[in-house]
């Protein structure tokens, strides 16, 4: 099917991405997401989902849609399922060293959240860590 009309399914294919990410973007806008946060998220989820399929193809059951609209549409969603890893790839390559973060975080010793400044559990923090064999503790594992 796609390789009937790849125009028309590339069309629609690009308006259901920009129009789902346009909706998920002004989302994050609207919840104070920052930037490079909202790119991300509206980037993970501008494509279609499983649901379309069930939701195309019960309405085809019913005869609101269709065969061959259904199939279209089956094609848009999962080519634009398959297109999110580009999608992915173009946020993380292109978009976020433009307009991600670029504050760097400043610590001065002692502010972290041990007395120490470090970060995570310390053993001053586990009072049972004594009981815990050496061997645990070298390599991270709490199996």
């Amino acid at each position: 099917l796609i390789g009937e009309n790849p125009a028309m399914v590339g069309l629609l294919v690009f308006g259901l991405i920009l129009l789902k990410g346009a909706i998920l973007f002004g989302l994050g806008r609207l919840f104070h997401m920052g930037l490079d946060q909202n790119l991300l998220f509206t980037f993970a989820l501008a494509q279609g989902g499983e649901f379309g399929f069930v939701l195309f193809s019960f309405a085809e059951q019913q005869g609101v849609i269709p065969t061959d609209i259904t199939s279209l549409l089956v094609a848009v969603v999962a080519t634009s399922m398959a297109l999110t890893p580009v999608l992915m790839l173009l946020n993380e390559r292109f978009l976020q060293p433009r307009f991600g973060t670029r504050e760097e975080v400043e610590r001065e010793p002692g502010s972290g959240a041990s007395p120490d400044g470090s970060f995570g559990p310390t053993e001053s923090h586990l009072p049972c860590w004594s009981t815990i064999p050496t061997r645990w503790r070298a390599s991270g594992s709490w199996g």
